[in-house]
């Protein structure tokens, strides 16, 4: 039986992935990312990752959406550069970890056991909205910053779930 990384996230309405995703090639402009968001990309936020079938995916997501809220308002906290374990440096937008947030995730995990978790989980679980990882230790100049982007509150996004590359084909509670 082949095993495939599943993510259980967040996906945000279409204008702000349009918005994410054009940030993410804006910073590639000019430089060499190893890992950047595609035109056609889903941005999220992971509530949990983990390997498992596809049978084991579809019965997974049939009993977690059921128990989970459709949507979490959600606010940015800023941008996060982070050392990368295959050199160079991830970029992410950070998103608060509200009680909300974390809820959610430990309602997740209950469903998922005994399955483990492939992300950080609990007081190590840290949100966020991959942008790119560059191989080069130069970071693209930070004055492309759109700051209304950065600090973006109370953004609404919903339950979904497909394959770590995917576009969440599994399902999706986002109307």
């Amino acid at each position: 039986m082949t095993k495939t990384r599943y993510n259980l996230g967040l996906i945000f309405e279409p204008t702000w992935e349009e918005r994410i995703v054009y940030f993410s090639q804006e910073l590639d402009a000019g430089h060499q990312s190893s890992v950047r968001l595609a035109p056609k990309a889903s941005p999220h936020v992971t509530i949990v990752q983990f390997e498992a079938s596809a049978n084991e995916a579809r019965e997974y997501w049939e009993r977690v959406h059921t128990i989970l809220p459709p949507s979490l308002l959600v606010s940015f906290a800023g941008l996060t550069l982070l050392p990368s374990s295959k050199e160079g440096t991830w970029v992410e937008i950070s998103v608060y970890r509200t009680s909300a947030l974390a809820s959610v995730q430990k309602q997740a995990l209950a469903v998922l056991s005994p399955k483990v978790p492939l992300n950080k989980i609990g007081d190590f679980y840290r949100p966020h909205v991959t942008l790119a990882r560059f191989a080069d230790p130069s970071i693209p100049t930070l004055q492309l910053l759109p700051h209304d982007l950065l600090r973006a509150k109370d953004l609404r996004t919903y339950i979904a779930m497909g394959r770590l590359e995917g576009r969440f084909e599994i399902g999706s509670l986002r109307p």
